[in-house]
């Protein structure tokens, strides 16, 4: 099993998502095994080369061993109060994949460059019981 995070194509789109006003971003795919979600990450706050380079932060600290985030998405604090980002824990003989929302009322403020001070420990359940979709990798799938 794999995981890789990218955009693709050059386009530079318009979208409004959170709100109406359209916004540029680009489009991008995370790829979590044989699973596939495409994303539209704003460039209003963040341009293309600050995700990648995130990205990479959150690699390095994977093959450190340590729990990270890979971020896709930073909006103007005026228009969302979230950051999303999909989480990585490391655990004992896996590796479990989420694609979450910070919300900045419940975590408090995140800054997007240094978001890992706010992951919270490793669920697969809401706190009303519900089951939270995630993916389980293989220990050595970030060594590469």
């Amino acid at each position: 099993m794999s995981f890789r995070i990218e955009f693709y194509g050059d386009e530079l789109i318009s979208c409004g998502l959170v709100v109406g006003e359209p916004r540029p971003a680009r489009r991008g795919t995370v790829f979590v095994g044989d699973n596939y979600e495409d994303f539209y990450a704003p460039l209003d706050v963040w341009p293309q080369a600050r995700y990648v380079e995130q990205w990479e932060d959150a690699l390095r600290r994977l093959r450190r061993g340590l729990t990270s985030c890979f971020v896709i998405s930073v909006h103007p604090p005026d228009i969302a109060q979230y950051i999303e980002c999909w989480l990585v824990w490391r655990l004992e003989s896996e590796y479990r994949v989420q694609n979450q929302c910070m919300f900045f009322d419940v975590v408090g403020q995140v800054d997007p460059a240094d978001p890992y001070d706010a992951i919270w420990p490793y669920s697969n359940q809401t706190e009303d019981g519900e089951r939270i979709s995630d993916w389980g990798l293989p220990l050595d799938t970030f060594d590469r």
